[in-house]
């Protein structure tokens, strides 16, 4: 089984840099859990995020989580928000959820700043 895992990885690899972003996804996903290569999250993000660029809707949601946590990648809430918005446009479920959450955190956090604004009490 792990003899194939290395081989798979090795075919994924090839499609990867072919620019299949499938295959970049999927080859992500075996350097995030260390299967048939040893574990690199450097490696996953990098795929992770190439794969994203290349259109991939759960690569986006990944590379999202990436920058959102800091693992792999600089820790960024801008383009966290950014490859998250862009997944929940395309369908991407848990993105959709994840952005609604995130959209209700920015308004709550803006109506605590400014209340007469986000109460439709704006003060001259």
């Amino acid at each position: 089984q792990p003899q194939n895992h290395k081989e798979a990885v090795k075919w994924l690899h090839q499609a990867s840099i072919g620019g299949y972003t499938r295959a970049q996804y999927q080859l992500a996903l075996c350097l995030h859990q260390g299967l048939g290569v040893h574990r690199n999250l450097y490696e996953a993000a990098k795929w992770y995020l190439k794969a994203a660029e290349g259109g991939y809707v759960r690569a986006m949601y990944n590379a999202s989580l990436c920058y959102s946590s800091g693992v792999g990648l600089s820790q960024s809430r801008r383009q966290a928000r950014k490859w998250m918005r862009r997944a929940a446009d395309r369908g991407h479920s848990k993105a959709q959820f994840e952005h609604g959450l995130a959209l209700f955190s920015v308004r709550h956090i803006l109506s605590s700043l400014f209340p007469s604004i986000y109460n439709n009490r704006i003060m001259f």
